[in-house]
């Protein structure tokens, strides 16, 4: 989700938006609508993830990631963003991809936080484990019956 945010990103900042009263061309002024639009919903998508994940994260990688979150979305919709008129911006663009890389970095190396919840699943998982393994099944059937 966060590439492709970028990809449309990118494409919005490195083409001309014309005012309307030059347009020559009405559908280059609606594909730059719908392209503003679209960035504004991968920015509520990012938000929304976010929202999601953050109940999942340790404090310390909090602040990192709401870091890289707000440059990116400040690099995808900052700037002349939605203005009526607006020249191409290649280094907006170039900005938008590494805001992205930088994103998906942070995302990958942050560690789940471990909860209390987490650490007795485990134990209980590895507890019924060990006694699988120690008390085979084919000890507690009753006689006649065997184990296939």
């Amino acid at each position: 989700m966060i590439f492709e945010a970028a990809d449309q990103g990118a494409e919005y900042w490195v083409t001309n938006k014309l005012p309307k009263a030059l347009e020559d061309f009405p559908e280059k002024a609606m594909k730059a609508r719908l392209a503003e639009t679209r960035m504004e919903g991968y920015q509520q998508k990012i938000n929304l993830f976010y929202v999601m994940v953050m109940p999942h994260l340790s404090a310390s990688k909090h602040d990192q990631l709401v870091n890289c979150i707000a440059d990116f979305l400040d690099a995808l919709t900052g700037g002349s963003f939605g203005a009526e008129a607006r020249a191409s911006d290649p280094p907006r663009a170039r900005l938008v991809y590494s805001t992205a890389a930088e994103l998906v970095a942070q995302l990958r190396k942050t560690a789940p936080r471990v909860t209390i919840t987490t650490i007795l699943f485990v134990v209980g998982a590895m507890i019924a484990f060990l006694l699988l393994l120690f008390h085979p099944l084919s000890k507690s059937l009753p006689s006649g019956w065997t184990v296939i």
